[in-house]
């Protein structure tokens, strides 16, 4: 229904158009809360300390790889849309076999989001619970004073609002950048994407040695120092334009593979924690609130996006108002995407003391000793 308003309601009415993506939007939010909640909160339950990394390595390159075929469908068929409206209108385009197009996907990815989840549903046995009613006022208390679990909330949301920006504003960066055509796209995807899912590998073996938290300070000190060129991109002589940008895909890569495969991870130790000292599961409660503050920085996030580039098309200007509109167009077109990097960068760097005070290894020691056991029996011949 989110993608298809165009069967049910006219297209030329921006607030019932608002109203519907409203509803449907929030809706399909509520509902894969309550469906990745739980999912997500399995971690600490069918996991150990030592492969919780591994497996979140794991869930995550089978996002992003998903995440890159929905990429790639939604570049394709924009540009097959734009194509058409051009030549008979937005009506008569949204109504012609691409929408029919547009239709038949959306249904079968909705079948393959169900499908997916049905190895689990059948294959996974839990341990049976003894149901106890909780207060939930509690709950809250107990999980808002573990001060790692408060101090990862926060480094998570303000990092994530650097994330947010640079990810609702990547196409119109890379295009800035100087890449042009379908192959520039896909292979700058390639390059940051796959090094993201390589670095899974390298992040997984350095944090049973030093940390998660260590590693943090690493990949955040990277992109500190990677997302600033973003300024100078485009302006090295001698080197091809594309070719600076997919090498900067691929820093970039590096940089954001933490935090990617990391916060799932450090959720869990938490809450695996948690439940070590007090005898009581909470992954669920650690997972779901964790969502609260992060969706709200992330709004925050968004309102910042027209500050740094402003489109200038008449839908854009459709939905302000006559008081706002003139505050924004002061900005023209925004202060500029060349300074998107170093204001993503600020937001990483802003992250960092909490990172320094806060506890995200919990069980470091007894992966170290498990890993020293291990070595011994393989020097021995065990």
């Amino acid at each position: 229904m989110l993608f298809i308003p165009h069967y049910f309601i006219p297209l030329d009415k921006d607030i019932l158009v608002f109203v519907w993506l409203l509803i449907w939007n929030s809706l399909f939010n509520l509902f894969y809360g309550y469906l990745t909640t739980p999912f997500q909160a399995w971690m600490p339950e069918v996991t150990t300390e030592s492969d919780r990394v591994g497996m979140s390595g794991i869930q995550n390159t089978s996002n992003l790889i998903a995440t890159i075929g929905g990429l790639a469908f939604a570049f394709v068929f924009s540009g097959m849309l734009d194509t058409k409206v051009k030549e008979v209108g937005p009506v008569d385009a949204i109504f012609s076999e691409l929408g029919l197009i547009l239709l038949v996907v959306v249904i079968v990815f909705a079948v393959i989001e169900v499908v997916a989840f049905l190895p689990v549903l059948l294959k996974v046995k839990e341990e049976p619970v003894v149901r106890k009613e909780r207060n939930i006022l509690r709950e809250f208390k107990v999980v808002l004073s573990n001060k790692n679990y408060v101090l990862w909330f926060i480094t998570q949301g303000i990092y994530s609002m650097g994330l947010t920006l640079f990810t609702a504003l990547t196409f119109n960066l890379i295009s800035f950048l100087g890449l042009t055509g379908i192959a520039d796209f896909a292979i700058f995807a390639a390059a940051m994407f796959g090094t993201t899912m390589l670095s899974f590998i390298f992040w997984e073996k350095t944090s049973k040695k030093i940390g998660k938290r260590i590693d943090l300070f690493i990949s955040y000190g990277c992109l500190i120092i990677i997302l600033p060129l973003t300024l100078v991109l485009g302006k090295i002589p001698l080197i091809p334009d594309n070719i600076e940008t997919f090498a900067f895909g691929i820093l970039l890569g590096f940089g954001l593979s933490t935090t990617y495969l990391f916060p799932n991870a450090i959720i869990g130790d938490l809450a695996d924690e948690d439940e070590r000292s007090t005898k009581e599961s909470r992954a669920g409660m650690y997972t779901g609130f964790n969502s609260i503050p992060l969706n709200i920085f992330q709004a925050m996030a968004f309102l910042l996006v027209p500050l740094i580039h402003f489109p200038h098309s008449s839908g854009v200007r459709s939905i302000l108002s006559d008081e706002v509109l003139p505050v924004f167009l002061k900005f023209r077109s925004g202060i500029g995407l060349q300074w998107l990097g170093p204001i993503v960068a600020v937001f990483f760097l802003l992250s960092l003391p909490t990172i320094y005070f806060a506890n995200f290894d919990p069980f470091l020691d007894s992966i170290r000793k498990t890993a020293e056991k291990m070595n011994k029996k393989k020097v021995n011949g065990d």
